[in-house]
């Protein structure tokens, strides 16, 4: 069985759901922040009694939240995506990955047979689920299962990766969400003085360091607020190895850099999501 045939066999409900906060309608933009960086979730639905209303994300708050401190103390409704879209718990692992894939969704609410919530098969459930068909095939002979597109074996020069978007860790946090808006990505790469990379600074780092916290973007350098334990691969590096990386830290991007440590692009689940579904059959 190859590995996205696993994906076609593999059921929504069996997956890691388990990503994602609960926050109830009504409440305010900062105490849904609040609750998000204390579950440790990048993703919180927005619940009507037992109904689904609404999603609220890390990508949420750089958009509409992080240098808008006015809005803090409004009801969550106004600031969240209404009527997100949803994924029925019988579904395939491969139906909620193109869905992520053409919908351009990094979060996909799963409804079970009566409408209840049960869980998010976003990235984190797919990126959990890639990672596990990795290691249990590495730990087997390949007669005995067999990935086609063996993510062990292709490197990441192979993907998309995007082209990265580089600052300076002097640079404002003001600018910083400025270009993060204008380039439409979740992640910055901080370069030191050498050009090198210093730290990341994305949506998550925003949201448990910034949003609902610093009312001022303006007079505060991202080098105080990048994560600088972020590993740095190389394009030759498998997409194995990625995932491990990503899985174990829960992070969805990381840099690839070059022979002199300076950064040459950001590669992102999505990229692998993508991979993934090109290996499955039509």
């Amino acid at each position: 069985m190859s590995f996205a045939e696993h994906f076609e066999t593999r059921q929504v409900e069996r997956l890691d759901l388990s990503h994602y906060c609960r926050v109830a309608s009504g409440c305010s933009v900062g105490a849904a922040l609040k609750h998000m960086v204390e579950s440790d979730q990048n993703c919180a639905f927005v619940m009507q009694q037992s109904r689904l209303v609404g999603i609220f994300t890390d990508r949420d708050a750089l958009e509409k939240v992080v240098d808008t401190p006015d809005c803090w103390a409004d009801p969550i409704d106004s600031v969240m995506t209404r009527a997100p879209l949803t994924v029925a718990a019988t579904a395939t692992a491969m139906d909620a990955l193109r869905f992520v894939n053409s919908r351009r969704v990094r979060n996909l609410p799963v409804l079970n047979g009566d409408g209840a919530v049960i869980g998010n098969a976003g990235f984190f459930a797919l990126m959990h689920l890639a990672d596990a068909l990795v290691r249990e095939a590495q730990a087997k002979t390949r007669d005995e299962i067999s990935v086609g597109q063996d993510p062990s074996i292709a490197s990441l020069s192979g993907l998309m990766s995007d082209k990265p978007v580089t600052v300076a860790s002097g640079a404002s946090l003001a600018d910083c969400v400025q270009s993060m808006r204008r380039h439409d990505i979740g992640a910055l790469i901080v370069v030191d003085g050498r050009g090198g990379i210093a730290g990341v600074f994305s949506e998550r780092d925003l949201l448990t360091k910034v949003a609902g916290k610093l009312d001022r973007l303006d007079t505060q350098a991202v080098g105080e607020f990048m994560s600088s334990d972020v590993p740095g691969l190389s394009p030759r590096d498998s997409i194995a190895t990625a995932l491990e990386h990503m899985t174990r830290r829960r992070i969805r991007r990381l840099p690839l850099v070059g022979a002199g440590d300076e950064p040459t692009g950001m590669v992102d689940f999505r990229d692998i999501a993508a991979y993934i579904e090109l290996g499955a059959p039509a």
